[in-house]
């Protein structure tokens, strides 16, 4: 069963947003994921989409699935990114602090 979030009953949601500038002179399409820690479950979310006008930042909501019982404490949360033609695999990351 899930909650109204698609989430199990048992999970929370995070999110945290991917702020990238297109620095080129055309409208570019990048897609974002979190990597999620394995203690977790591990696994990666769902892909992001958004379009970035030329010279302008676009922001991505990433939603992080956090487990309840998540232990108290400070994870890094790999990214993958995808910006054009160019997949860019954990490219940055995300700091959760529970």
């Amino acid at each position: 069963m899930q909650s109204a979030s698609g989430l199990p009953p048992s999970w929370r949601a995070g999110q945290r947003w991917l702020i990238v500038t297109n620095h080129s002179a055309v409208r570019r399409t990048l897609a974002c994921r979190a990597v999620l820690p394995g203690l977790w479950r591990g696994g990666t979310t769902d892909w992001t989409r958004v379009e970035a006008a030329s010279k302008t930042d676009a922001r991505a909501r990433l939603a992080l699935p956090i487990p309840a019982g998540a232990a108290p404490g400070r994870y890094v949360i790999p990214i993958d990114l995808r910006y054009a033609d160019r997949d860019l695999p954990q490219f940055t990351e995300a700091i959760v602090v529970l």
